[in-house]
């Protein structure tokens, strides 16, 4: 067995803290390029003053993981992080949903912070990774939300179905990297129907998948499109004390392109 598919082996099967550290030590060690990323963000939160809660956007005052990693941790602690969704993100807390469902929730941005807005969500969320996850259901503690988001590992179509069956009014959250393409469809998953749906598109990652989503939600959900942009100086939140390179660093998502999103809501009530 490759010594690459061993160590993930190793570092998936350990417990929540123990995998992360084990993760992030590897990362750190073997990549340089980690290495100096690792310490600009550190130099940048301390320059911020080490805050432990999100400054800007929809889920400003929420507590966040006191750590400058992984990465996008600081353009999530500014609030600017998919700053083009903040509109959406208020539109969705305002809907009356019983249930989120993220596919790829990473360490809890958006579950956490939906069901920290709002007291009544339920929040099931996918992240395949267990280093990461393990973040999550940090973060779902520190804000006081345990009892309500559900740390899940690896979606596939059977299991989005089964997180499906029973609410009225669900909110499903997909970015997964291409997977998009197999997950969202309502022929074989027919509670998509009545879903609404916030998706990040990855056309460089699965050619095509975009026109493909907007011919099979067509029919039952008028489609809005969201397009990333690189982030400028005027997008610093008011108030915080960065300049030049350091105020670029803070807001870096670290993409390989601009983003392309979806928000889909069923035309029937």
């Amino acid at each position: 067995m490759p010594l690459k598919r061993m160590f993930k082996g190793l570092y998936q099967s350990l417990p929540g803290g123990l995998s992360h550290a084990l993760y992030d030590a590897a990362i750190t060690a073997s990549n340089a390029k980690y290495r100096a990323q690792r310490a600009s963000w550190a130099r940048v939160f301390e320059r911020l003053g080490r805050p432990r809660t999100v400054i800007s956007g929809p889920f400003k005052g929420m507590s966040h993981i006191p750590s400058p990693t992984p990465g996008n941790y600081l353009p999530k602690l500014l609030g600017v992080y998919e700053m083009e969704l903040a509109g959406v993100t208020e539109r969705l807390l305002a809907m009356d949903l019983d249930v989120a469902v993220n596919v790829g929730g990473a360490e809890g941005y958006y579950s956490v912070g939906l069901a920290w807005r709002n007291p009544k969500l339920r929040v099931i969320s996918f992240e395949m990774k267990n280093p990461i996850r393990h973040l999550m259901v940090e973060l779902a503690a520190l804000n006081g939300v345990g009892g309500r988001v559900e740390a899940r590992g690896t979606c596939d179509p059977a299991l989005l179905k089964q997180a499906l069956d029973g609410p009225k009014r669900p909110l499903v959250i997909c970015d997964c990297e291409g997977y998009e393409d197999v997950l969202l469809r309502p022929d074989e998953i027919p509670a998509l129907k009545r879903a609404v749906i916030l998706v990040e598109t990855h056309d460089p990652f699965c050619p095509g998948v975009s026109g493909r989503l907007r011919e099979r939600f067509g029919p039952t959900h008028t489609i809005e499109d969201f397009r990333g942009r690189p982030r400028v100086a005027s997008d610093l939140p008011e108030g915080v004390g960065l300049t030049g390179e350091d105020a670029m660093l803070a807001m870096e998502e670290d993409r390989s392109f601009q983003p392309l999103w979806f928000l889909m809501i069923p035309k029937a009530p």
